[in-house]
This record gives C-alpha cells, structure tokens and sequence, in this order.
C-alpha cells in the first residue's frame, strides 16, 4: 500500500552516556520498521556518529536535548536528528582522501564519510529557534508483508 508510514521518535540528553539508548532505539525501531540487519546495523553506526558529533563538536559540554526520529515510507526509512547546538552545515561535504597516508590526511571527516555511505540522502539544515536538522534517508529497506 504507497504511502504507509511508521515512525518512533525519542528524546535524550546530550551525555555520551546516553548512546547505548540511541543505539537501542535505532535497533528496536529498525526491527520493528522491518529494515534488514546489515543495513540496520550501518544506520545505527551513522546516528551514533551524528549523535555523537553533536554532543562532542556542537553541545560544547553542554546537555541539550537531542531528539531522534524515525520514520517507514513504503519501502524507505528516514532518520531525523534534531539539536540545539550553534548552526552546523554539513552540506559542504567532501569525501576524505582516503588514498593518503594517514598522516598526510587533515584531521576530522570520517564520521560525515560514514554518515554518508551508510545513507541514499543526506541533509543538513538550520532552524532559528528550531535549531540544527539532520535528515537521513536509506531507499530499499523496509520489508513489508
């Protein structure tokens, strides 16, 4: 049936103690959503590491709210990550030089790198008063009976 749609949405404190509950919810509402295992497990890697970010990088220390949602249309998903944290645009992204030597390689972009590749669709926005926006979209993955 086109257009059917389920979602699960939760709300944690930006603590890096806090993960293991993203990695939770990203795991039971992808079994319940019906999304396969390995592609599964490739979401959960990304939001960790988006979520991750915000807290180290955005937060500053800081415990603001971070809000997760996921949402089933037909045969896709889409994760919403949603953070007070200052303005963040990440849509001026460039795939690391992977062929360099580690130690010729700037510092930082693999977690952006992995957010990518575990993704069809990625994209960064901001909100005033609504904050900063991550939308990622994985295409093909929703089994329905």
């Amino acid at each position: 049936m086109p257009g059917l749609a389920t979602s699960s949405e939760i709300t944690i404190e930006g603590r890096l103690e806090n993960l293991g509950e993203v990695r939770s919810f990203v795991t039971q509402s992808g079994e319940r959503l019906g999304i396969a295992s390995d592609i599964l497990t490739e979401l959960k890697l990304a939001v960790d590491e988006a979520v991750t970010n915000i807290i180290q990088h955005g937060h500053g220390g800081d415990t603001k709210d971070i809000n997760i949602s996921m949402i089933a249309i037909d045969n896709a998903v889409e994760i919403v990550i949603q953070d007070q944290a200052p303005p963040f645009d990440g849509n001026a992204y460039s795939e690391p030089m992977l062929s360099t030597p580690l130690d010729r390689r700037p510092y930082g972009g693999m977690g952006l790198y992995l957010i990518h590749q575990a993704s069809d669709e990625v994209k960064f926005s901001y909100r005033p008063g609504r904050g900063n926006e991550l939308r990622l979209v994985r295409n093909a993955v929703v089994k329905r009976s």
